[in-house]
Order: C-alpha cells, then sequence, then structure tokens
C-alpha cells in the first residue's frame, strides 16, 4: 500500500547515484517531502491521542469480540472496549469479562457490573480488588419491599381508623342534633299549655265579673 504521504516508491522517479539533476528536481522533491509532512501534521492534529504513560494501550480483541463495541476507558483510565451493560448471566471462574458485563452470583442472587476486564478467579478475590462491583443487592431489594408492604399496611389501619372516627363523629353529630329537636318541640309544647292557662283563667274571671253584675 502506497504511503498516503510521501511515495518513493518507484525507482524510476527517484535520483540516481553518479547522476546530475536539475535544481527544480530537486527542489519537486522536497516540495512533495515537505507536503507529505504537512499531510501527517493535519492529521495528527485531529487524531485522538493518549498521553504516554509507558504502558502498552493496544487493544488486543479480535473481530469477533469488537462486535457491537466502542473505545472506552475502565476504572484506571485504561483503554478498553466497552458497551452498554451486557448480561452474562451466572458468574462463572475462569471466564473472560468485558468492561460493563453484568452477572449474578448464583449463591446470593446479587448481581455484580465488571469495572475492570479480566479473566475471573474467585468471586470474592474479584471483588476485592475492584474488578467488579455490586450492582443490585437482592436483600436490600427484599427488605425494600417488605419495608413498602408494612408502610402500606400501617397506611392502610390509619385510614380505616380515620373513616371509622369520621362515621362516630356523625354518630354523634346526629345524636345532639335529634337531642335539640327534642328540646326545642318541648318547649313549644310547654308555652302553648302556658298560653292555655292564661286564656282559661282570664275566661274565669270574666264569667266571675259577669255573675256579680247579675246579682
Amino acid at each position: 500500500m502506497a504511503n498516503p504521504y510521501y511515495d518513493n516508491s518507484d525507482a524510476g522517479q527517484r535520483f540516481q547515484p553518479g547522476t546530475t539533476v536539475e535544481a527544480s528536481d530537486v527542489d519537486g522533491k522536497f516540495d512533495s517531502v515537505q507536503a507529505g509532512f504537512d499531510g501527517a501534521d493535519t492529521d495528527i492534529k485531529r487524531s485522538l491521542k493518549l498521553p504516554d504513560e509507558g504502558t502498552d494501550q493496544a487493544l488486543t480483541e479480535s473481530a469477533l469480540d469488537r462486535r457491537n463495541k466502542v473505545v472506552g476507558f475502565d476504572k484506571d483510565g485504561k483503554l478498553v472496549l466497552t458497551a452498554g451493560f451486557t448480561w452474562r448471566a451466572d458468574w462463572a471462574t475462569s471466564t473472560a469479562y468485558a468492561v460493563n458485563d453484568v452477572f449474578r452470583d448464583a449463591a446470593t442472587k446479587n448481581l455484580y457490573v465488571v469495572k475492570e476486564k479480566h479473566t475471573s478467579g474467585t468471586l470474592a478475590d474479584d471483588i476485592g480488588a475492584g474488578k467488579a462491583e455490586l450492582a443490585i443487592s437482592v436483600a436490600e431489594v427484599e427488605q425494600f419491599k417488605v419495608d413498602a408492604e408494612s408502610a402500606a399496611s400501617t397506611a392502610t389501619t390509619k385510614a380505616s381508623e380515620a373513616v371509622n372516627s369520621a362515621s362516630s363523629a356523625k354518630a354523634d353529630a346526629d345524636r345532639a342534633e335529634d337531642a335539640t329537636a327534642v328540646l326545642d318541640s318541648g318547649a313549644i309544647v310547654d308555652s302553648t299549655a302556658s298560653q292555655s292557662d292564661t286564656w282559661s283563667s282570664q275566661k274565669i274571671l270574666e264569667h266571675s265579673h259577669a255573675a256579680a253584675l247579675s246579682f
């Protein structure tokens, strides 16, 4: 493949030992070399660059392993292939795991996410080394469920108590209203009876007065 910056592969275009060349031809060669350097400099400025930290940043995965992945960085800032979270089922020893792989601990049912590309040894050691970390604790989720159900039950009980209190208060109010009505009715009866007694007394006095005049 020809060099995209400067191609000097054609022997017939090279200056040959023991020959004389014109200055313009030499200048043309230098111009071509300079154009090649300029092209390389432009591409270097546009490229993604990593600091020289003395470590190899090569990606060694095969084409099959690179499918549907992107270049990213792990927890230590090292260049790795990564992707969206990939479900890897139950954890297994001596298995290659990539960053953002998700697996389940068959013993605890907990879910873990891989933070560093590695081949698994023992789960406890891999977690301790920071190669994987806990994502979802099943025990905590189950406790949250219990707490939520308990809170819902308490809320239902309180609501029922509030309804009962409201019903009791309404019943008391109804009884008080009935008692007031009875008292009001008794006062009316007393007032009518008093008025009737007064009228009767007046009639008796009138008859007595009339009888006295007749004598």
